[in-house]
């Protein structure tokens, strides 16, 4: 007979502790805003690591003497002028 009552005040302690309030509608849109920024991070970062890897920047100097990525100090003619 002691047993119901020990029984019964557990299960009501245990009931209690498992209550809890829902999320507010302000800490769910926090939380999805934080977990799409996130992932928006991780998706800037792989394509920025992929077009890396593609498209290397140039560097050093080649055969011609002009760093890459700078245009020479005499540019060449579209085209050739005739004389007359």
């Amino acid at each position: 007979m002691r047993a119901i009552p020990v029984v019964a005040a557990a299960l009501l302690i245990a009931g209690l502790g498992a209550c809890k309030r829902e999320p507010t509608f302000e800490e769910r849109y926090a939380g999805a805003e934080k977990a799409i920024r996130q992932k928006a991070a991780e998706l800037e970062q792989d394509m920025q690591r992929r077009a890396q890897a593609t498209h290397p920047a140039p560097t050093g100097t080649p055969a011609g003497g002009t760093p890459a990525g700078t245009p020479s100090a005499t540019p060449s003619p579209l085209f050739e002028l005739e004389a007359n």
